[in-house]
């Protein structure tokens, strides 16, 4: 947590506008996750600093492709396939939100993922009133039709749920154990964007590439 606590340090310091761009273990409010009680991070002290309304975190996630990371820490950084989520995980419910939205967009939607903003208003009351978590440990999507994809989503995952994060190093192998915690997202973050497929980045003056699956943004507004 060195990191957090320099970042924010270095952050108090009367700017009125800030962005900074993290991996969503630094910016993701800690205190939705299940090491919340013991850890904190930047994204709960900015929070905490600003207030929530003042503070907007936008996180990132994706269900397949490609990620650049070491198989273990010091080792020399590689392009390497991802694992597909583990069922039930938040990546994998968002995957099988964006299958059902492209479904009933008849295949026009092809922009390959979702964005979900909490913040809109018919979400933020369904937030606060605690009566969506009965529908946390569901493995697929309420099929309740007068709900809007990203209202099911919401109802999906206002309980803690398995969320993969993936830093430094990947390790495929033993993945549940290294890689995955118990988050609320709707908790965790303002919004949130998940694309389908990713491709791990490619070094400077290496030719073009995607960004690939790990970074969040945190901008105070």
């Amino acid at each position: 947590m060195r990191i957090d606590n320099f970042l924010a340090q270095n952050m108090i310091s009367g700017f009125p506008k800030m962005i900074i761009w993290a991996h969503n273990s630094h910016v993701g409010d800690v205190r939705a996750s299940s090491i919340g009680k013991y850890e904190w991070n930047l994204g709960h002290m900015m929070r905490a600093t600003y207030g929530v309304g003042q503070t907007h975190i936008l996180t990132f996630s994706t269900n397949e492709g490609t990620v650049r990371a070491a198989r273990n820490w010091g080792e020399e950084d590689i392009i390497m396939e991802l694992n597909r989520p583990i069922k039930s995980s938040i990546a994998d419910l968002l995957n099988n939100a964006y299958l059902v939205k492209k479904g009933k967009d008849n295949g026009n939607n092809d922009d390959g993922g979702l964005i979900i903003n909490w913040r809109t208003e018919s979400l933020k009351l369904k937030h606060t009133d605690g009566n969506n978590s009965e529908n946390s440990s569901s493995t697929t999507l309420d099929s309740s039709s007068n709900l809007t994809t990203e209202e099911k989503v919401f109802k999906s995952m206002m309980g803690q749920r398995k969320q993969r994060f993936i830093g430094v190093s990947y390790h495929k192998d033993n993945e549940v154990k290294s890689h995955y915690l118990d988050c609320s997202l709707p908790m965790q973050c303002d919004c949130h964007v998940f694309i389908k497929k990713t491709n791990g980045l490619v070094k400077l003056g290496s030719g073009s590439g995607g960004g690939g699956g790990g970074g969040s943004s945190s901008r105070r507004k």
